[in-house]
């Protein structure tokens, strides 16, 4: 019977952990997050909601844009807080431009809202901030 030689198992070890992170290097996701949407800019406003429009991110990073998320932060906020998720229409796409509703706003408060894109590997880099609006019925 051959007998293992103890300088067999370090090269063996070796191998098989060079092999594992080859493996986890080329299973890595294909695709990157997009990049950040257009700065958005309200087109409409009530006592408690604003309509904003934005454009999609020049770069999809390879796979669809699925959902943007809108952040908003008003005065009193220390803080962004995500004021919905929405999935934008085909035609939309197809227009190029972005209109999404945000309820539930404060009359009297100002608000600054921005985009971020999110597809398969992730979200992208926030929007720019849009202008201050304030919430008041018109």
């Amino acid at each position: 019977m051959r007998t293992i030689r103890k300088n067999f198992w370090k090269p063996f070890l070796f191998g098989c952990v060079g092999l594992f992170v080859a493996i986890v290097v080329f299973a890595a996701n294909p695709f990157e997050e997009p990049s950040a949407p257009g700065t958005p800019v309200a087109v409409d406003w009530g006592g408690d909601y604003c309509e904003i429009e934005f454009t999609p991110p020049l770069s999809d990073g390879g796979a669809p844009v699925t959902h943007y998320i809108v952040q908003g932060l008003d005065k009193y906020s220390p803080s962004w807080v995500e004021k919905g998720k929405y999935i934008p229409t085909t035609e939309e796409n197809k227009r190029k431009i972005i209109r999404c509703r945000v309820n539930d706003l404060i009359e009297g408060y100002t608000y600054y809202f921005r985009a971020i894109a999110v597809n398969k590997a992730g979200p992208s880099e926030p929007s720019g901030v849009s202008q201050p609006i304030t919430i008041k019925k018109r």
